[in-house]
C-alpha cells in the first residue's frame, strides 16, 4: 500500500487509510459484502466510469467516432434497484437510446480498433517483445518500474531485440495470411500450416467476445427487463469472433500459395 499513489491519495486527497484500501478492492473487484458490491459496479461494471471513461478516451485518440454516445443522459438514467438482498445498478427505461448508442459504440471499438488485424498482430510481436527483454515479469519491481519510456529505452538500446523492434516500429510485422470465424477451419488450417513451416514464421491468433459480459438491466414499467430483451439493436448483436493466421512477410506468398493449394 505504500505507493506514490497511496501516499497522494492519502495527503493530497484526504483519504484514511481504509477509504484507499475500499478503493482498491473495489477496482480490482474484491467486494466483501453486499454494499462494496454494488459500489464496485459504479466502478468496473457493464457502464460504470471506467468502461465509459475508456471508450471516449480510446476514441478520441484514435479518431473515430465510436465514442460519441450521449454519455450525460447515461450518467442521468443510471439508477439503483434492490431486488431481495441485493442491490443492483440499472438504467432507467428512459436512457434505452443512450445505453444503446455506449453498447453499439464499444462494440465497434473491439471490431475495428481492439481486434483490428494489425492491432492484434503489433500485440503479439509487443507481448514477444517485453518477454525478451523483461521474462515473464516475475519480479513484481520490474513489473512495475516499466512503463512506455522504459521499455522504448531499453528496447531500442538491445542488439538482441532489434528484429522484434523492427516489426513493431519498422512497420515489418507478420501479415495476415488467413481468417476466418469458424475455429474448426482455423485449427485445420493450424495443424496443416505446421505441418509444413517452423512455427517462428508463423503466429496464430484467437478472439473472442460477447457484445457484453454480464446482464444490463432497465428499469421498465413491468419492472426489471434484460437490454437485449427491450432493444432490438442490442438483441440483435452476435458475438465477436475472429481466427487469424500471420506469416513473416518474406514467406507471406508462399504460405497464401500453400493454403490455396
Amino acid at each position: 500500500m505504500e505507493t506514490e499513489i497511496y501516499d497522494k491519495l492519502r495527503k493530497v486527497f484526504g483519504f484514511t487509510h481504509e477509504e484507499v484500501e475500499l478503493i482498491v478492492r473495489l477496482t480490482l473487484g474484491r467486494p466483501k459484502n453486499a454494499e462494496e458490491r454494488f459500489l464496485t459496479q459504479l466502478i468496473t461494471g457493464q457502464f460504470g466510469a471506467d468502461r465509459i471513461d475508456y471508450l471516449r478516451r480510446d476514441a478520441f485518440f484514435c479518431g473515430v467516432s465510436y465514442g460519441l454516445f450521449d454519455w450525460e443522459r447515461l450518467l442521468g438514467t443510471i439508477t439503483s434497484f434492490q431486488r431481495g438482498e441485493e442491490r443492483l445498478l440499472v438504467v432507467d427505461g428512459s436512457g434505452l437510446r443512450a445505453l444503446e448508442d455506449f453498447l453499439i459504440g464499444r462494440y465497434f471499438m473491439y471490431v475495428q480498433v481492439y481486434f483490428h488485424k494489425v492491432v492484434r498482430i503489433l500485440n503479439i510481436h509487443l507481448v514477444e517483445l517485453m518477454e525478451r527483454l523483461f521474462g515473464s515479469f516475475s519480479d513484481i519491481n520490474t513489473f512495475v518500474r516499466t512503463n512506455d519510456c522504459t521499455l522504448l529505452a531499453v528496447a531500442f538500446s538491445e542488439e538482441s531485440v532489434r528484429e522484434d523492434v523492427e516489426r513493431i516500429f519498422g512497420r515489418k510485422h507478420f501479415k495476415e495470411v488467413f481468417s476466418t470465424k469458424d475455429k474448426k477451419e482455423f485449427l485445420h488450417v493450424k495443424e496443416h500450416l505446421l505441418s509444413r513451416y517452423p512455427r517462428d514464421i508463423l503466429r496464430f491468433d484467437e478472439v473472442y467476445k460477447e457484445p457484453y459480459d454480464d446482464e444490463i438491466l432497465l428499469l421498465m414499467g413491468d419492472g426489471l427487463r434484460e437490454v437485449g430483451e427491450v432493444s432490438d439493436i442490442v438483441g440483435s448483436m452476435k458475438a465477436i469472433e475472429y481466427y487469424r493466421v500471420y506469416a513473416r512477410p518474406d514467406m507471406r506468398e508462399e504460405v497464401c500459395s500453400a493454403l490455396r493449394g
